[in-house]
């Protein structure tokens, strides 16, 4: 059994035209501060796309290195048990911002895992995991996760998730809660609507000592 979750971090960057490599360490929190098109959010992008294909056109980006931690069969079967839905064929599928929405079945897993030949073909699709552990939470999808979810239409199952991790999770909204009083003084509460044609599930947001009462 595995006790820890798998996850990737990035522990080098070269950007096109530097000389300098940024290292980070696993801990490290990275801010970037600049003037409007310096190239924030292209950066950040260019991240995303290096993670979603390794031959990916990158602008600003010369090199970028990832380290994998507790990258193992039983650490991945674990996490998407817990994390993803599971379809009629036993795959798990992603919700990608790109609309890709790729399935992942645990055989194939198993192969790339245990596959220790180096190939392109199986370096390419060792990378293809990491969709699993990150999201680009540009503006528009952290404004959609926070949308109501009306029952009466085919939900979105990513924000759907979220929703429920949040509402059957106690130390997962307390976390959430958390960060949110600290950072902005405020909290959320996960509320279940009467179920009719147009039921919808929200989030409230309200004062952090008034919501911290409700979940004690």
């Amino acid at each position: 059994m595995c006790d820890n979750n798998p996850f990737v971090k990035i522990q080098s960057i070269k950007f096109k035209g530097f000389d300098e490599r940024f290292t980070f360490n696993e801990d490290d929190i990275v801010l970037f501060v600049g003037a409007n098109n310096a190239g924030k959010s292209r950066t950040l992008k260019d991240i995303r796309d290096k993670m979603l294909n390794t031959q990916a056109d990158l602008v600003l980006i010369e090199n970028i290195q990832f380290n994998e931690y507790n990258f193992k069969f039983e650490c991945i079967k674990r996490y998407m048990e817990e994390n993803l839905k599971i379809d009629s064929n036993g795959s798990y599928t992603v919700m990608s911002e790109d609309n890709c929405n790729p399935c992942y079945d645990l055989n194939y897993i198993r192969s790339i895992l245990g596959d220790n030949s180096i190939n392109y073909d199986m370096y390419n699709n060792r990378y293809s995991l990491y969709r699993l552990f990150y999201v680009f939470l540009s503006t528009e999808n952290r404004l959609n996760l926070t949308k109501p979810i009306i029952l009466n239409y085919s939900p979105d199952n990513q924000t759907l998730n979220v929703f429920n991790k949040l509402r059957n999770g106690r130390e997962s909204i307390l976390k959430v809660n958390e960060l949110l009083n600290i950072s902005f003084g405020k909290g959320i509460e996960v509320c279940d609507p009467e179920i009719d044609s147009n039921a919808q599930f929200k989030y409230k947001i309200g004062n952090a000592e008034e919501i911290e009462k409700y979940y004690k």
